[in-house]
């Protein structure tokens, strides 16, 4: 499993990288995966996976298909399905 953070909004490279570890540091969290960085207006994983509200969760197979989606964050709900669905893929 291969955990990938992409954040495509405006402004300055390191400003927005900053604001990423002031909401880690807020919240209490480490964060142990890659967060790519790209323009708002241009961001190629926008267009080719189709984001249209942040966040917005997905789970890819090997091939690239997506097997699981959240547009409405990561809740209680969201974690409960994601983690049903990892499972079944893992028994596999």
């Amino acid at each position: 499993l291969q955990v990938v953070g992409v954040l495509c909004d405006e402004g300055d490279v390191a400003r927005r990288k900053e604001g990423v570890l002031d909401v880690a540091r807020e919240r209490h969290v480490r964060y142990n995966f890659p967060v790519l960085f790209s323009d708002r207006k241009n961001c190629p994983m926008r267009r080719e996976m189709e984001v249209f509200a942040y966040p917005t969760l997905k789970l890819l197979d090997e091939t690239g298909r997506i097997v699981w989606q959240s547009s409405e964050g990561f809740g209680e709900a969201a974690q409960i399905e994601l983690e049903g669905v990892l499972r079944r893929r893992l028994a596999k």
